[in-house]
């Protein structure tokens, strides 16, 4: 139960830490976060936006010998027209 109260509290945290950020402006006057990022639409109001992260490895790449590895992300909206303002 303890450990529950700790991720909540690290995850309002949080929260309140993107939030500064999102306000947050470079030297130029512009936000350092772009608004029209994933990050920024998802933090509209009445925006509802869940995402998830998945990490994969699948070797190394044959062609380049290199380690293939990165991040997947998948999101899940009720409408991502209200996300992203998609035309119609």
């Amino acid at each position: 139960m303890e450990d529950i109260k700790i991720a909540v509290l690290l995850s309002e945290k949080l929260m309140n830490l993107l939030q500064l950020i999102l306000i947050k402006k470079g030297p130029d006057g512009k936000p350092l976060i772009p608004v029209t990022s994933h990050v920024h639409l998802a933090h509209k109001p009445g925006v509802e936006l869940l995402r998830r992260s998945y990490s994969y490895s699948d070797g190394i790449n044959e062609t380049t010998g290199q380690f293939d590895s990165g991040l997947l992300f998948i999101s899940f909206q009720k409408d991502p027209k209200t996300i992203y303002n998609y035309p119609e």
